[in-house]
């Protein structure tokens, strides 16, 4: 269960895993909020198979700004300094990764969140390929 403290003010509960999923199957995996502190950004996994999907809300009124975003199990978060955006890894769906020999690291793709008007997503070579960059606007 994750705590909000506006101020001075009493503690309140911002995401609450049992509450979503009062089976016990879902856990918080984990969270980074902005640097203004208006936004979260947090992981479920959902049913118990550990594959975490992320998550925006605005921490003022709990509303979710983006989400679920799947695939992205261990992803670090990192915010841009004006909070407009932030990075994240998401794994290749399974049907698109390539066993290589020897086993190498999971496939990911890097992708930049931005509001939906001014999304930017951008990939970086994928495990078992040739180092590449590739942008789409």
């Amino acid at each position: 269960m994750l705590h909000v403290r506006d101020g001075d003010g009493p503690e309140r509960v911002l995401i609450d895993p049992g509450a979503l999923d009062p089976s016990g199957l879902t856990t918080l995996d984990a969270w980074r909020p902005s640097p203004d502190g208006r936004l979260l950004a947090y992981q479920l996994s959902e049913g118990g198979n550990e594959e975490s999907s992320l998550r925006v809300i605005d921490v003022d009124s709990g509303e979710l700004v983006d989400g679920p975003l799947d695939r992205t199990r261990y992803s670090p978060v990192a915010w841009l300094p004006d909070a407009s955006a932030f990075y994240y890894v998401r794994r290749l769906p399974r049907r698109r990764c390539r066993r290589t020999r020897p086993p190498t690291t999971a496939a990911s793709t890097c992708t930049a969140w931005a509001p939906p008007e001014t999304r930017t997503p951008w990939s970086s070579g994928r495990a078992g390929t040739r180092p590449s960059t590739s942008a789409w606007t």
